[in-house]
């Protein structure tokens, strides 16, 4: 369910999407040839708390990677990734978004045969369900 309400808040953001039009994945979908060029994966750890009334709160760490051709490029998709959910509140697709937080953005890697740059993401994020 988090991941349809994080594909849908990514989708409606406009200079996001005009960076990396729908190309938003799972992190499994890595092709292992190369990846697709500015394009974001995602993974995303739950932490559930129990609770005896009311919404099931968990927190969640979801990680972004952004793949793209260039250095400055990705570093500008993962400004505009951040700037799309960072502080977002609301209801998206049934979940409840409480809290949204970015951790880190870092540096994850450099493909020197193919050209390719990447940034790593680090969220946390507090939902509920109802």
């Amino acid at each position: 369910m988090l991941s349809k309400a994080l594909i849908n808040i990514l989708a409606a953001n406009a200079t996001l999407t005009a960076a990396v039009s729908d190309r938003i994945y799972p992190i499994i979908d890595i092709p292992d040839a190369a990846p697709k060029l500015s394009a974001i994966y995602y993974s995303v750890q739950m932490f559930p708390e129990g609770v005896k009334n009311g919404p099931v709160s968990n927190n969640h760490i979801v990680t972004f990677l952004i793949i793209a051709s260039g250095y400055e490029t990705s570093w500008s998709i993962a400004i505009k990734l951040r700037d799309a959910l960072q502080f977002k509140e609301g209801t998206f697709k049934t979940v409840n978004f409480r809290l949204n937080r970015c951790e880190s953005i870092e540096d994850e890697y450099e493909f020197t045969p193919i050209n390719m740059y990447g940034q790593k993401i680090v969220f946390k994020i507090r939902t509920a369900y109802y």
